[in-house]
């Protein structure tokens, strides 16, 4: 993907930066960004997000890498337990933890980095761990595992000739015994590796790494596509899919490669289970040669084959770099994904499916802009409906760009979108949580200036207070990728009281939170069904279970007791057969 001296040649072909010009952003392969002049856009886009004001201390700005820029936004998670999210942030070959008093500490990397960093409890120590890969055009990438102060864990960090670490690394348990590994993709020249490591940064077993048939493409998913019930690795180069066994080897019918009617390149797959049969899908898009342009959306069995309605061809032969967000909708699930078109406000530019592949209501969205960030799912306006959230490709004569909310209904944009930060939204988004403990929903997205050498390049941290009331609940896909862990596997942890999925419960409290010993579980229930009460780690494996029967009509009342467990952070669920409620403990 990346062509040693490649940018070079790119930045000496670009002329100096478009001024006073509405400009429209694309990127290839190498992610190399490319800007043109576009037309202006008919309808109304410069709205400003009027009334939406960035916290105090905000936005912070940093220098950007000159040459490539950050994708899939920034990673938020309560770093120093005060029940605030703090922000981490890549820029350039520094990775930066931010709480809303500022900086609260900074690691200078070997490299640049591109995607946002991986955060779970890989050891299962009660302590969150940063992964944090990194790029380099002249052999100084890197894979990096930090705790959660910045400092880097013994026998780290990994270096593999200096190659570039392409994409994020997925972190995931793939032999069941409570410990997370780590996975990622080496960039080596004709083709590349996947390594599956411990925490140790040993390997995971003597067959890893395995090497691909040409350069990896996607941060790698990990659940299980065939229904064994043994995990899976889905990692891709350019030019085939590949799964993988936790031995390394091929799956039946893999690798699949249908070069050159299909590439691949960003599009990192999501696994969920769409037909309740125990085996995860695969939903991803493609891009395609300029030969024989082919580009689609797909959604494929774990044996290789086309799940039935799938795929669904991109109109007009549209390359996207999108990964795919697929929520719970009802009984089912929606499946959302994008293309970058942005002259025409005509043109569609944003689908949503179910698992069928039926066109919901609502959907395309059409309007001037494309999309091949974050699409994320919230809701923004505290209205009880969740709405689609996510970046352009365009940027005004002013040099700002945009952030939109959309209703899924089709009635359009949410009243005082879209926000428009200083910079490039473009291959991020938003993701969304309470970074000041306000309890108002924080937007936070990551924006940056492109001059191709013409200036300093700038990114800036940009946290936007949206004066509605924020919980877990409120998000249904609100980071890269749907996880922190970046594993790209559906847990549904996040179903909420939301209307949109709607579950039998409501009101649901643990108090006192944090715990030292036992809580007490509050919620409504709307009607008599059954219903399970459970505690979950972080990660959503199943630690234990408070209650398993009929829940009656009225107040509900129970004692967690949790004198067990270690100290962290931990989830209760409350789930049935209509959907689930989440709530976030701490247990001292």
């Amino acid at each position: 993907m990346i062509h040693k001296y490649g940018f070079l040649l790119f930045l000496c072909g670009l002329s100096l930066p478009l001024a006073a010009q509405w400009q429209k952003a694309s990127v290839d392969e190498n992610y190399l960004l490319k800007v043109e002049e576009m037309v202006a856009p008919s309808e109304l886009e410069e709205r400003g997000g009027a009334g939406y004001q960035q916290i105090p201390g905000f936005p912070i700005g940093g220098r950007a890498n000159p040459n490539f820029k950050n994708f899939r936004n920034v990673t938020l998670i309560d770093l120093n337990g005060d029940q605030k999210d703090d922000i981490l942030i890549g820029m350039d070959n520094k990775l930066r933890a931010y709480t809303d008093q500022g900086l609260l500490w900074e690691k200078t990397v070997s490299g640049f980095i591109i995607y946002p960093p991986s955060v779970a409890d890989i050891n299962d120590d009660g302590e969150w761990d940063i992964v944090q890969t990194t790029g380099s055009i002249n052999g100084t990438g890197r894979v990096y595992l930090l705790d959660k102060n910045g400092n880097d864990q013994t026998g780290w960090p990994l270096n593999f000739d200096g190659n570039w670490i392409l994409t994020a690394a997925a972190l995931a348990d793939l032999n069941d015994d409570k410990q997370l590994e780590i996975i990622f993709a080496e960039r080596q020249s004709p083709a590349g590796k996947i390594h599956v490591v411990n925490f140790d940064g040993s390997s995971f077993n003597n067959n890893w790494p395995v090497t691909l048939d040409a350069t990896p493409s996607v941060t790698p998913s990990v659940g299980d596509v065939d229904g064994d019930n043994q995990v899976e690795i889905v990692a891709y180069s350019t030019e085939s899919q590949y799964v993988f066994n936790t031995l390394g080897q091929a799956e039946t019918g893999f690798p699949i490669t249908t070069h050159p009617a299909q590439r691949y390149s960003f599009q990192s797959p999501i696994l969920v289970d769409l037909n309740n049969d125990q085996a995860l899908e695969i939903v991803g898009a493609t891009h395609s040669d300029n030969e024989n342009p082919q580009p689609e959306f797909y959604v494929m069995e774990g044996d290789g084959g086309d799940y039935p309605g799938w795929p669904k061809m991109i109109p007009e032969n549209s390359w996207t770099f999108n990964t795919p967000t697929v929520i719970p909708n009802g009984s089912g699930h929606m499946i959302l994904m994008s293309r970058p078109i942005s002259d025409e406000a005509s043109k569609s530019m944003l689908y949503g499916w179910n698992a069928a592949g039926v066109s919901q209501m609502g959907f395309p969205i059409a309007k001037a802009g494309g999309l091949e960030g974050i699409i994320s799912v919230a809701d923004v306006d505290n209205d009880n409906e969740f709405e689609l959230v996510f970046g352009a490709n365009i940027i005004t004569p002013n040099g700002n760009g945009f952030i939109n909310a959309y209703e899924m209904d089709g009635s359009g944009q949410v009243p005082n979108f879209p926000i428009q930060p200083r910079g490039w939204t473009f291959m991020n988004g938003a993701n969304f949580g309470d970074v000041n403990g306000d309890g108002e929903m924080n937007l936070v997205s990551l924006s940056y200036t492109q001059t191709f050498g013409g200036g300093i390049d700038s990114i800036y941290l940009n946290v936007y207070d949206l004066n509605v009331p924020y919980t877990t609940e409120k998000v249904a896909w609100g980071t890269y990728k749907g996880s922190n862990s970046r594993d790209g596997r559906l847990t549904e942890q996040l179903v909420s009281s939301v209307t949109s999925f709607t579950p039998q419960w409501s009101d649901l409290t643990v108090l006192p939170n944090p715990i030292s010993k036992e809580a007490q579980l509050r919620f409504t229930s709307k009607e008599s069904s059954f219903g399970q009460i459970e505690l979950l780690d972080i990660n959503g494996r199943l630690l234990k279970t408070f209650h398993q029967g009929i829940l009656p009509i009225g107040e509900q009342l129970f004692t967690l007791n949790v004198e067990d467990i270690p100290a962290g952070i931990y989830l209760v669920r409350l789930h049935g057969s209509e959907g689930q409620l989440v709530k976030k403990i701490v247990v001292e």
